[in-house]
């Protein structure tokens, strides 16, 4: 049973490990700048670029996006058409449909849903 219960410990740790995570450069006065700008990078790490090519597919009436990969992460440029609340909160279903569970920033880690509503506003 103890055999079981550290193989269990060690594959959820594994699982943990290779989250889907957006990683967004930067802190709280750099981000609002950037917000205010329209347009956004961030790191993609967990994901492919081709998912997160196949996703941006569906938002072109809201934002554009610049997809390259890099080693192991896929760097995502958004730039938004308008620069309006909607479409910012548009971009929490990019995330979703490229496979983003997770945003790490300034530290601290997200739910998407957490963070749009906390620095997307």
């Amino acid at each position: 049973m103890n055999r079981f219960l550290t193989l269990f410990a060690a594959l959820m740790l594994s699982v943990a490990s290779y989250a889907q995570t957006a990683v967004v450069p930067g802190d709280a006065t750099t981000f609002a700048a950037v917000k205010k700008s329209g347009t956004f990078d961030y790191t993609f790490n967990g994901v492919s670029a081709d998912a997160v090519k196949e996703a941006a597919k569906n938002y072109v009436r809201f934002f554009s996006v610049d997809v390259r990969q890099d080693k192991q992460t896929v760097l995502v440029k958004v730039k938004l058409n308008q620069n309006s609340e909607q479409e910012r909160k548009v971009q929490i279903r990019f995330f979703k449909s490229s496979g983003i569970t997770t945003v790490s920033f300034n530290g601290a880690d997200y739910s998407v849903d957490d963070f749009f509503a906390k620095y997307m506003n």
